[in-house]
Order: structure tokens, then sequence, then C-alpha cells
């Protein structure tokens, strides 16, 4: 804008000013000028420092001005959009381009407006600190009460559904500290708060910073992610009112405010809870209940708490803009701006806003956004050497791609023979062939690596044949290949190479007896495949789209197998229920009294078997099945001799021949000849008077069904046994067998009356059946568990084992002396401080032992034989401490906390005990003789 030429006026008038991707602050309007060209707003006092630097140093940046003015009680909004411009002084001035009627009006309003402002000052006023420290402790008073009462419920909640005595204790523990450390607790909340808030009031001589770095025991990063996903879903619920709470806080204080400082935030006061819980001690596994509690406190009282801070701050005549009068392009950090000719405001917000494809690629490639290939990239250059850069990793190498082409026949013939380790095959390789050593190099040595151990599974697999195994292993060449030509494909969901390797293991894999047609279809497959040049994606597709087609049959197959083995459970599940039924009703007709003998003959014979099956396929209250039962009861009242009625042996005299052919016939179609025959002959015998019907007494009819086992006490209205119940046909569970091998099956079949469970291996037609109360047995252990889905492929398996070793690898590494292998001082003095808040202060039984030792003359030892056999000492000293500590106390930690000074802390051992070991290790040490 050209220099106005305008009537200037003095104003002192408060404002909220929005710079790009910077949450809004508060500034001054000085003075106004409205000329022809258009207005200058002169601009002063910013409340934040970062918006101050960003306009000073953005000259022609667009940027929005709000100005509040209440008139009435009625509070009008005017907003501006103009132009940055830096004066010579170093003064602030945002420029509005034209003179139009609405803009004349604007400034009218505002050179009219009476209203009161607060007093110009470049630092906080006293009485808003005051009334922000008010809301504060306010805050507290509320949410910590109610945090505390919620974490009672919930433990009283877990009591009751806990089943496992161990779990019981740690619970009835976790009460116990919370009952008693209540005033402790509330003091470590309240100083990590006012820690955070310092970040609001720095002292004089912490202006400068004072961040330190600190190393996070896994436990402690894990909890942190459970209390930042509830700091999440509390912001995502309430994101405008943090927004403005942010605006208001800076205004304030005059600092820059954001949801990374701001002490009031969910994040924050999660960092004070973390803080307050890890002095504790209390179990991972109960902190799950303490983490409920203060969502349930925060989602209750934090809300409410905020909306009350940020009405009292209106009424204190602060302004905020809400974040959805944000401008579109308000998050963009790295705009475009203008440089000599800065152009009207429309043009330069078009400008700012717009966005070609190429700086949108370019900048989510400078963003470095994760991935599974580069993370894992990133795990193992760290393991293989912690100055190792991801890069080397990711960068293909076509030297390397070209030299091994020229070898792999022999390096296909070796992997199919004695199955070398890829990375040690390839330097032998190199030894004799200087065009390759010349082209690995130590990331595709560790690429190598990397390679064997995504195959490292198939030697667990005692399933598959020597062939097989021979056959799958040389697979690891194309394997290697693709990652050193296109590193992206561990990245690669869909990458082709992918699903062969993975359809190629599911189908080897499968649970059933290895074939010739197998074998010798595999063989083909991972012929063409290793003859297949990595670039050639035709191919692939082929031999992707074969292996396909194989794997589908499988699949179908098994789901043939399942609805077969299913179908079969259910027609044994129900004959077993209908002769259940049946035998019920013989036990009404004969049980507690005198029966027939040939009576009971007769339905050993088949007539029994006859009901079942006549139940079964004409249904119980069919006409055929009521004669089958009159039949029971007829001859069971015309053969007791406790029923010798006149009436009964005329009925019998007129009815006893047509009875004997029903029975004769009907037990043909049923009964074996062998054994009806004779029955009939003796029961009509004794329907014409050949004799009498001798008689037994019956208690009960049939053999008892055998009792379920029962389910213990504890677990009875546990939530294992619910989740047994809820439990349907199609779930997926992971199961440890007696074995130890874990598995992932499929639930075919299950009945609630018989109270078992049949499953099936995804891989083929391996079946497991669990008993009720044995599968929520399971389930309580920790040996059964619902998963999402089914088969996980080869190779993502295989990924999340080395991730998972890695992981393990490096915080072993974190936590442990690399010399020695033992814990570091601080954190071996982490596990006494967590023992001694754990153990009661006189509790005989739960006595714990510290002992410390070091070497004598061990400077001296360094001295006379050198450093090599000082480090020598300092390991067998090391060694000896764990192993004589692992072997003969359940819980122990060893540690080296100085140069040549040792620690062991043991839990649950006595004083003598403890005198008696020190001693032995002593002696051990004294007689020993060190070469």
């Amino acid at each position: 804008m050209t220099r106005l030429n305008a009537k200037h006026s003095r104003l002192s008038k408060d404002a909220v000013v929005v710079a790009p991707g910077l949450i809004p602050c508060g500034c001054v309007i000085d003075s106004v000028a409205l000329g022809k060209e258009g207005l200058r707003l002169t601009l002063k006092h910013f409340s934040s420092p970062a918006v101050l630097d960003q306009l000073s140093s953005s000259a022609a940046a667009q940027t929005d001005l709000h100005v509040f003015l209440d008139n009435d009680h009625e509070k009008q909004h005017i907003h501006y959009r103009g132009t940055v411009q830096v004066g010579r002084s170093s003064g602030i001035s945002l420029d509005i381009a034209g003179n139009t009627e609405e803009l004349s009006n604007d400034i009218e309003r505002l050179l009219q407006h009476t209203g009161t402002n607060r007093p110009e000052a470049a630092t906080p006023d006293p009485s808003l600190k005051q009334l922000y420290h008010q809301h504060c402790r306010r805050l507290l008073e509320q949410l910590l009460p109610e945090f505390m009462e919620g974490t009672f419920e919930g433990i009283e909640a877990d009591l009751e559904e806990a089943a496992e005595l161990r779990e019981i204790t740690r619970l009835k523990d976790m009460r116990f500290i919370f009952q008693s450390r209540q005033q402790r607790m509330l003091q470590d909340f309240q100083a990590q708060f006012q820690a955070n808030q310092a970040t609001l009031e720095p002292a004089a001589e912490s202006r400068a910073g004072n961040k330190e770095l600190h190393l996070l025991q896994q436990h402690e990063f894990e909890d942190w992610l459970d209390l930042q996903a509830i700091a999440t879903r509390v912001n995502k619920a309430n994101t405008g009112a943090n927004f403005l709470l942010n605006q208001f806080l800076n205004q304030i204080f005059r600092q820059d405010v954001n949801d990374d400082n701001n002490p009031l935030t969910p994040r924050a006061l999660c960092v004070c809870l973390q803080y307050m819980v890890d002095h504790l001690g209390i179990a991972r596994e109960h902190r799950l209940t303490i983490y409920r509690a203060w969502e349930n406190a925060l989602v209750r009282v934090w809300p409410a708490a905020i909306r009350s801070l940020i009405n009292d701050c209106r009424r204190a005549d602060l302004e905020a803009i809400d974040i959805t009068e944000l401008p579109a392009n308000w998050s963009l950090r790295d705009r475009e701006h203008a440089t000599d000719d800065a152009g009207s405001a429309t043009a330069a917000t078009e400008d700012s806003s717009e966005e070609t494809p190429e700086t949108n690629h370019a900048r989510h490639e400078a963003s470095g956004s994760p991935s599974v290939g580069r993370s894992l990239f990133q795990l193992m250059a760290l393991e293989s050497n912690p100055s190792s850069e991801v890069s080397d990793w990711e960068e293909p190498n076509p030297r390397l791609s070209e030299n091994l082409r020229s070898r792999r026949r022999e390096l296909l013939d070796r992997l199919h023979g004695d199955e070398p380790d890829m990375a040690g095959l390839l330097r032998e390789l190199a030894n004799s062939d200087s065009d390759l050593a010349s082209s690995l190099d130590h990331t595709a040595v560790e690429k190598a690596n990397l390679v064997d151990r995504l195959f490292e599974p198939l030697k667990t697999h005692d399933e598959l044949s020597g062939s097989l195994r021979h056959q799958l292993q040389k697979l690891r060449l194309p394997v290697f290949e693709t990652l050193v030509e296109t590193p992206d494909f561990l990245n690669a969901g869909d990458h082709p190479a992918r699903d062969i390797i993975n359809n190629l293991m599911h189908i080897c894999l499968a649970e059933r007896a290895s074939s010739k047609k197998l074998e010798a279809t595999v063989a083909d497959i991972v012929e063409e495949l290793t003859e297949i040049e990595v670039s050639d994606p035709d191919l692939m597709g082929s031999l992707g789209e074969r292996l396909k087609q194989l794997v589908e049959r499988q699949d179908q197959s098994f789901l043939r197998n399942s609805e077969r083995l299913a179908k079969t459970l259910e027609g044994k599940e129900r004959l077993r229920l209908t002769r259940k039924e049946a035998r019920q009703r013989l036990n009404s007709l004969l049980s507690n009294r005198q029966v027939p003998k040939i009576l009971i003959r007769i339905l050993q014979a088949g007539w029994e078997q006859l009901i079942v099956l006549t139940m079964l396929r004409e249904g119980p209250e069919s006409r055929h099945c009521e004669e089958l039962f009159d039949v029971v009861a007829q001859l069971q009242a015309w053969l007791s001799p406790a029923d010798t009625s006149e009436e009964l042996a005329f009925e019998r005299e007129l009815e006893s021949s047509v009875m004997l052919q029903f029975i004769e016939r009907e037990l043909k179609t049923a009964g074996e000849v062998s054994r009806v025959r004779p029955v009939i002959d003796e029961l009509s015998g004794i329907l014409e008077g050949n004799g009498e019907a001798e008689t037994t007494w019956v208690d009960e009819y049939g053999d008892a069904d055998e009792a379920p086992a029962p389910l213990p006490p504890e677990l009875e209205d546990s939530r294992w046994a619910s989740r047994a119940k809820e439990i349907s046909v199609g779930d997926w569970v992971e199961v440890r067998l007696d074995t130890g091998e874990t598995r992932r099956l499929r639930l075919v079949w299950g009945s609630e009356d018989s109270l078992r469970f049949v499953f099936l291996s995804p891989k083929g037609m391996s079946e497991v059946s669990y008993g009720f109360p044995e599968f929520v047995q399971k389930l309580a252990e920790g040996d059964a568990w619902l998963v999402e889905s089914g088969d996980v492929p080869f190779l993502d398996q295989s990924l999340f084992s080395i991730v998972e070793d890695v992981y393990r690898k490096l915080n072993f590494q974190a936590t442990h002396d690399a010399l020695t292998g033992c814990m570091h001082r601080h954190d071996f003095e982490k596990q006494v401080s967590q023992l001694i808040s754990i153990l009661p202060s006189s509790a005989e039984d739960h006595a714990a032992a510290l002992m410390v030792l070091d070497i004598d003359e061990f400077s001296v030892i360094n001295a006379s034989y050198g450093a090599d056999a000082g480090d020598a000492l300092l390991r067998h000293v090391a060694d000896t401490l764990r192993k004589q500590s692992e072997s003969r106390f359940a819980e122990s930690h060893v540690g080296r906390i100085s140069g040549n000074e040792f620690a062991v802390l043991i839990n649950n051992i006595s004083t003598e005990d403890c005198l008696d070991f020190a001693e032995s290790l002593r002696r051990n040490f004294e007689q020993y003789v060190f070469r």
C-alpha cells in the first residue's frame, strides 16, 4: 500500500490478531488512518512473542484482526483482513486496501466506541493471574476427589470379578495404598501441576530453559500411551474449549500458550496423574482401573470447569475467537508470501491457499510420515549400529542386484542344500568375487540377516517334510533380491512378491500330511519363482494368481470341512438330547417299582433305540411315538404282580396276540435279529400263560448321564464364565496347548447344554475340544484369549516377531550395562524404590534384602594385567552373581552401581537366608582362581 494521506486518529483498543499456524493472541490498536487508498491500523503490545516474531519477519503476509465492541450490553464483532507492514521503527501495521462505505462505517463505530479497555501494559495483569489461580484451585478441588471416589468404586468392582488369589491380593493392596496415602498422592499431583505451571510463570534464573532428556522404562512409555489416548478423547470432545483457553492464558500471562504447554489441558493433567501413580508402585495390569476412573472424572469435571474459567475471562473484558472463525488456510505454516509487490487482499489470499501437486508431494515427502517398513528399518539400524542412518536401509543397491545374477544358480543350490545363513553365504561368495565384495555393503548384509530372520519360523514347523522345508528356504534369495531392488517391499501390503510368499506358506503350512503331489507342486512354483526377474510384473502376476486360486481352494475345503464337522457334531448333540428325553419318559414309567425282566430285555433288544429313532424322525409328540411308549406302559401293567385285576387280565387276553405281532414287527426294523428272536419267544410264552414274568426292582431306569465337570466356585460368576458363554460360532481364539504351542483356532460348534467347545485350525482339520469348565479355566489363567481375525500372514507374523525381538533387545540395552549385562544404577535404584513402596513396614514374612559388594584392589588388577583382564573379571563377577541369585531366588535383580561395585536385590528372603547367601558368595569368590 502506498503511504496513506489521511486524518490520523489515536486509539487504544484491544483486538485479537490471527497469524498463520499460531494461536491467536491479543494486541492493542494504537492508531487508525483512513485515506483514499485504504485503511492502516497500527498495532502494539502483542501478548504472544511468537506471533510478534512472525509478523515482524513476514512483510506483506495476509493477517486477520478481530475487534469486539461492547455497546449497550451487545457484542459487536468487526473483522479486518489485510497485509502486514513493518515500519522503520519496528512498528507493525495492518493495511486494508480500498475505501468502501462498509469499511468507513466500521471505523466510525470503532472511534465512537465508549467501552472500557484494560490498561495498556506489556506485563501480565495481577488480577487476571489471580482469577486464573482461583479456577485452578477450584478445578483440582473438584477433579481429584471425583477421581479418588471413582477409583475406589472401580477397585471394588474389580474385586467382585477377580478370580485369582494373586489378583485379589493386588487389588486389596491397591485399595490399601489409596486409603493410606491419599494426602501424599494429592501432594504429588499438585507438585507436578505446579511444575507444569512454571512454563507460564518461569523464575528469572530459569527463563533460558532447563530441559533434560530422560530414558523411559517400557511400562512408563505404555502408561504414557494409555493416558495420552484418554487425553486425546477428552480433547476431541472439547476442541473449541481448548482453543479458547489457550488464547485467554496467552493474554493473561503474555506467553505463547498452546496444547503442548497449557497446564490445564487434559494432556498436562494426565502427566500429573502419571507422576502421582508412578510413586505408588501399583502393578501395571491394575493401573487400567485407575485410568478408567481418571477418564470418567475428567469427562464429568473438566469441561464445566474450563467453561467457567472462559466465562470469567470474558467478564474480565478478555476476548478470543472461536476455532470455527479461523480462516481456512490458518494451519498452513509454510505459506508462500508475496515479495516485492503486494497485491490486493483477495489476490494474496488466493496465492497463500493455492497448492500445486508438486508442492503437495514435496510436503508429504518432507514430513517423513512413519510406515511399517521405515519403522522396521529404523529399528534394524538401531539394533545393528546406533549410528546407522535409516536412509542407508531405504536406498536400492542396483550394483549388488547385477552382481547377484551371475551367482544366482550357485546361491539357490546352496540354499536348497545345507540351508546356510543368507548373510554368511553372501560373505563367503564375496571372498572369491571382488565385484560382489565391492557392492556388498554393511546394510546389504543386515538386510540378508533380516531375510534369515523372516524365515526363521520355518524351523519350528515340525509338520514340514525335509523336501518342503528345503524348497521354501530357497525363497530367501528372491525375497532378498526384492528387498535390495525395491526396499518398499516391506511397506506395500499389496506387493505381488509379498502375496506370493504368504500364499505359498499358507498352502505348505496347512496341518495335513505332506504328499508327493504337494511337494511336486511347491517345487514347480518355487522353481518358477526363483527364475522370475523381480522387475517382471507380468510373470509375477501370473504366478500370484495361480497361488491365489490354490489358496482359495484350500480355504473352501476348510470351510466345507468345518460345515461337515459342525453338522456331525450337531447330529450327535441332537441324538444325545433325544436319548436323554426318551430315558426321562421311560424313567417316569418304570422307576421306583417292580419291573418285569422281560420288559427290560425288550428295551435292550432295540425297543428303546426304536423310540429314539422315532422321536428323531417323527417328533416326540407323534402318534407312532406315543404307541411305542404305550406298549411299555401296557406290558408293565400286564406283567407286574401288583396289577392282576380281572379287567387287565381280560384286556391282556384280547390284545396280547396283536401286541406281540406289533412288537416283533417293530423290533425287526430296529433291533438285531439274533437278540430279537429269543426275547419274542420268551414274551410269547409269558403272554400265553406258559410261565410267570420275573420282576426286579428299578430305582432309576438307564445309566445316569455323566455329570459335567463342575466349575470352580470362584469362577462361577466371573467375567471369564461370561466371556465363555458369549463366544459364538465363527469367533477366533488363541489357545496355548499343553505342549506350550500357541494356536489360532476358530469355533465351529458349541453347545450351552453340553458345555463343549470344538475349534478348528484355520489351516486344516486340527480339532481341539474343551468342556465349558476347562475353557473358562484357560481364559482365567491366560491360556486362551479372543482375537479379532483368523490366520496371520506368514511375513506379517515374522515381521511382528522381529520387531518384538528388537524392542526386547533395545530395552535391555537401555537398562543394562553393555559389559556385564547387569542393570544400570539408575534402573536398579528404581527397582529398590518400587520394592520399598509395596512392602509393608512391619511384615517379617515379606522381608527383602539389598547386598552391596565390590572387588578389592581392582585398580591394581587393571594396572598390573591390563584393562582386558579387568573387564573379564567384571564379567565373571556379574555372571556369578546373576547365576547364583537366579538359581536360588524367584525374584532377584543384579546391578552394577559403579566401576567395580555391584548390588543384589532379593525379594521374599529372611535375614538368616540373606546372611547365608552373602557368606556363600564371599567364599565362592575367595576360593576361585581367576586366570
